[in-house]
């Protein structure tokens, strides 16, 4: 690590398997689509897939869909080819934990290590299924708010991050930020305590819901390039559409600057 250079660092991972979550697969790519054309280095990317919906033979695309009604996976494929780090049985709890403290094994290739530092500012997103104070990886296994609490406490003290964006699509998503204390560190979910995440875009062709309705909202902002207005603002516009779910910003309350003032940008860009 260069501890006075800048490295901004995305932790992108679904954790569903099965056919039936494609959307899971499909939110991830989505937003790791919109990183790279915005400039995010592709290496500072760690890109975790439970499930290959890719090269699924029930996939009758020659890619898949995230977000518009057929948008070209191909041409992603082509231009800049996915690069995943972590897929299938190897998304678990304990590669996620390692991923977020760096406590990996010897001899780890560097492409499954986020080398980051404490100048850098951390995106992670999380989506698949949950529930109360937990999130599930494969349907095997959760990982809980206060784990996830635990996990960004070591990461501040071990100084591998000056700011930390989490966002979680799943069902109630606001549970896991329920005890998170730790300076700097904001988050955005997808639904409330007891609410539900819902799909959005079925799609004839394969007989599935293409994205879920937040992450879909989120892309549109990626495309729209209006990623300089604030986090907060965003969310309350958002909430004026009366989505399925309410979505929320949270903020811990040890962060060092306003809350108003955090906005995309600062974290997806790199």
């Amino acid at each position: 690590n260069h501890d006075n250079t800048n490295n901004n660092w995305a932790i992108l991972v679904s954790t569903s398997k099965f056919w039936f979550n494609y959307r899971h697969t499909a939110n991830a790519i989505g937003v790791y689509d919109q990183l790279l054309k915005l400039g995010f280095n592709n290496d500072n990317i760690i890109l975790m897939l439970a499930e290959d919906s890719i090269c699924d033979p029930r996939n009758l695309y020659s890619g898949f869909a995230p977000y518009k009604s057929i948008n070209s996976f191909e041409d992603l494929v082509k231009q800049n080819p996915i690069k995943v780090d972590y897929r299938g049985d190897s998304v678990s709890v304990d590669s996620f934990i390692k991923v977020l403290t760096g406590r990996h094994p010897f001899g780890t290739p560097f492409n499954k290590m986020m080398r980051s530092n404490k100048n850098s500012k951390v995106f992670i997103y999380l989506t698949g299924h949950g529930g109360n104070g937990f999130f599930k990886f494969r349907d095997y296994e959760i990982i809980t708010s206060r784990e996830i609490a635990t996990i960004i406490d070591e990461m501040y003290l071990q100084k591998r991050f000056k700011e930390l964006l989490f966002i979680t699509d799943t069902c109630q998503a606001n549970t896991l930020f329920n005890y998170i204390e730790t300076p700097n560190v904001f988050g955005i979910s997808s639904s409330d305590f007891e609410q539900n995440s819902f799909s959005v875009l079925p799609d004839s062709v394969i007989g599935l819901p293409l994205a879920d309705v937040f992450t879909f909202e989120l892309l549109k902002t990626f495309e729209k390039n209006i990623l300089n207005q604030t986090i907060v603002d965003w969310v309350s516009n958002l909430n004026t559409l009366k989505l399925p779910s309410t979505i929320r910003f949270f903020s811990s309350s040890k962060s060092n600057r306003n809350s108003q003032s955090v906005s995309f940008k600062d974290f997806f860009y790199c």
